[in-house]
């Protein structure tokens, strides 16, 4: 499944949440006010492009944690998407 980004803010804000260290998906949820079925299934779509990746960390006494991180693409991306915005922004005032 192709997905163009473009086309969808949510996958940015996303995006942006991890780069902003909400890194878990209860963090995800909260940030974004998305609900969990639609961050789940953004989160799925981000990593099958390799935007994000996830992986377990062990957490003294609570046991295991899935986080996200971004892989160096989705980096490239969100900043490319952020400098875009800031352009549009700039040419509408």
């Amino acid at each position: 499944m192709s997905l163009n980004l473009n086309d969808s803010p949510t996958h940015f804000i996303v995006l942006n949440a991890i780069y902003k260290n909400f890194n878990t998906i209860d963090k995800i949820i909260k940030f974004t006010k998305l609900t969990k079925s639609e961050a789940e299934t953004i989160l799925k779509e981000l990593e099958s492009q390799r935007l994000v990746i996830k992986f377990e960390k062990k957490i003294f006494f609570l046991g295991k944690k899935m986080q996200y991180k971004l892989t160096d693409t989705g980096l490239k991306v969100l900043t490319s998407k952020q400098h875009e915005l800031e352009n549009k922004l700039r040419q509408v005032q």
